[in-house]
């Protein structure tokens, strides 16, 4: 039996190596403080740009997410005036990752001085594989 918590911090430091390898940036730090506090979020990309929801699990209903994940990514995003990502995989299924579609499409995003949106229709979810979600990080991290 496998240990939750340890297959969560080997999925974040995988994770991590694969921003690392896409992206040309700083492994993503690990936020250690998760296991303490409710919505510090996984890894945290691109200067406190991004924040990811990590979850790795063994079995799927057709490989799509859990609700509660996507409000819980949503969540911390928020608390800490980030921009919420989400990024799961099952097993033997390739990564996927949920953005908000503001991501994709600005005109969803509305201009004020006090951070990203966190809710409405700029915060419906967009689900993109892996080569899309690079694309999406490089756009916004302008390597």
């Amino acid at each position: 039996m496998t240990n939750s918590r340890n297959k969560g911090a080997s999925y974040e430091r995988e994770l991590g190596k694969l921003f690392e390898a896409e992206l040309g940036v700083d492994r993503p730090q690990r936020r250690l403080e998760q296991t303490r506090e409710v919505d510090m979020g996984d890894l945290v990309l691109g200067d406190d740009l991004f924040m990811l929801e990590a979850k790795r699990y063994a079995a799927s209903s057709g490989g799509w997410y859990r609700p509660e994940w996507w409000a819980q990514a949503k969540s911390a995003a928020a608390k800490h005036s980030m921009i919420p990502v989400l990024v799961y995989r099952y097993d033997r299924l390739p990564n996927r990752f949920v953005f908000p579609i503001f991501v994709i499409q600005p005109d969803y995003c509305v201009d004020d001085q006090f951070g990203w949106p966190t809710e409405g229709n700029a915060m419906s979810p967009v689900v993109v594989d892996q080569d899309v979600a690079m694309m999406i990080f490089r756009e916004w991290l302008v390597i």
